[in-house]
């Protein structure tokens, strides 16, 4: 066994040399509860050595010693098991005595104590750098992950350009097909009555068509519908945007030829098809054109180039 001494207060413990073999250990004092480090090369002493200096071999004092001796080392033992209570009176026989088993039994109570302290000790790190390796596995492995889809994102390409395309390309032909696709503002909606050379009275209603989108336009249809006093229906008429005859056009020519003008589909609007406004107009001849006192206009039918 090799003997050990507390640095805070000088008690002396008995403990496995085989601990103290490897690497240093960390124990506590039970008298002072100080968690101290202790190796193989701090200064310790055998068994044999402790024997010597508390006097005994098998529990009796050595009759070798001198009166004087025996003193000094009771003083020794004392100091190293710690101080004595208050009021505790000992005669230097019974601290010779009494001394070297409290001694003994507190070696025997740190032993393991010291075994608890250093595992608990050598036990965290160990914890700590298990933690770690686990955490630096998984960030490698995401990050392993994240550049492996790089580089099939990078190679895929240009086969998944197309696909995003053609599902832009879809997704605008749906709301291009949902609509709306025309408006016609009140405020551009004018009428005129005009008196004909044939006909009699001509009603000229004008007005812009709104287009709501950016597709170019081959052609566009509007219905003209005009109702009485009593609201009703008198007559509707259909005229292609884009074509406006002057008025002195709709006082000259006959009913017919006017009528055949506005009712001709256009081969292509030209540069209305791309204009976000395009004008219309339509004509009513005789009695509509007398009798009627209210109308309404909407897009009747329209190609796209």
């Amino acid at each position: 066994m090799t003997v050990v001494q507390c640095p805070g207060c000088n008690s002396k413990f008995r403990i496995d040399p085989k601990a103290l073999q490897k690497k240093p250990v960390k124990m506590r004092c039970s008298v002072c509860s100080l968690v101290f480090s202790h190796g193989p090369a701090d200064g310790s002493v055998m068994e044999q050595d402790f024997d010597s200096i508390i006097g005994t071999q098998d529990g009796q004092l050595e009759e070798s010693f001198s009166q004087s001796s025996l003193e000094g080392l009771a003083r020794g033992i004392t100091e190293s098991a710690g101080p004595p209570e208050p009021g505790a009176e000992e005669s230097p026989e019974a601290s010779i005595e009494v001394e070297p088993e409290s001694v003994i039994r507190e070696i025997d109570s740190i032993l393991g104590s010291g075994n608890e302290v250093a595992g608990e000790d050598d036990g965290e790190p160990k914890k700590l750098s298990h933690e770690r390796s686990v955490l630096k596995m998984i960030v490698s492995v995401v990050l392993i992950v994240l550049v492996f889809l790089g580089i099939c994102l990078w190679i895929m390409k240009d086969s998944l350009i197309p696909l995003f395309q053609q599902d832009a390309g879809e997704q605008s032909r749906a709301v291009l097909e949902r609509g709306p696709f025309f408006s016609i503002p009140e405020e551009t909606v004018t009428y005129e009555l005009l008196s004909n050379n044939s006909e009699g009275a001509v009603l000229v209603v004008k007005g812009v068509i709104r287009k709501l989108t950016s597709k170019p336009l081959k052609s566009v249809l509007v219905q003209a519908r005009v109702y009485d006093r009593s609201n009703n229906l008198i007559e509707n008429r259909n005229a292609y945007a884009g074509i406006i005859p002057e008025s002195g056009e709709f006082v000259r020519q006959k009913g017919s030829d006017i009528e055949t003008l506005l009712s001709a589909e256009p081969r292509m609007l030209g540069a209305l098809s791309t204009s976000s406004d395009i004008p219309f107009a339509v004509a009513f001849f005789g009695r509509p054109a007398r009798e009627g006192f209210s109308f309404q206009v909407e897009v009747k039918e329209f190609h796209w180039k």
